[in-house]
């Protein structure tokens, strides 16, 4: 059975709550759909032969729901680099972040799965 989401009534239901002042997602999901305390948080991961640190966990929904992580990895500043900073192994060294598709639920979009399908096959969990 194959699935078809129906994006402009999806888009004419969000349009009608918001007139109507129902919650929305983000109403329902504060934080971009954030999981505090998840157990995945603060656990390190390899892509590309490159370490980075789960942030968090967050459920995200677009043609069906699946969870992303928000990742980050340190990059050397400059001595005087203006940004915000920590301190690793006495150098100077601010946070890179991006997102990594982690995990489908019911999501049917195909973009969306060859990504979490790619996470599958390339991240590796320290």
């Amino acid at each position: 059975m194959e699935v078809q989401f129906n994006e402009p009534h999806y888009s004419k239901v969000y349009h009608k709550r918001k007139l109507l002042n129902l919650p929305l997602f983000s109403d329902l999901y504060p934080e971009s759909g954030r999981i505090f305390g998840h157990e995945m948080e603060g656990k390190k991961i390899l892509d590309d032969d490159q370490e980075y640190t789960i942030q968090s966990v967050h459920k995200h929904w677009y043609h069906g729901w699946y969870y992303i992580f928000v990742v980050y990895k340190y990059y050397k500043l400059h001595e005087n680099s203006p940004f915000e900073f920590e301190m690793i192994n006495g150098e100077k060294c601010g946070k890179s972040h991006g997102t990594r598709y982690w995990k489908n639920i019911s999501c049917v979009n195909d973009i969306i799965l060859t990504s979490i399908k790619e996470s599958e096959e390339n991240l590796i969990f320290l």
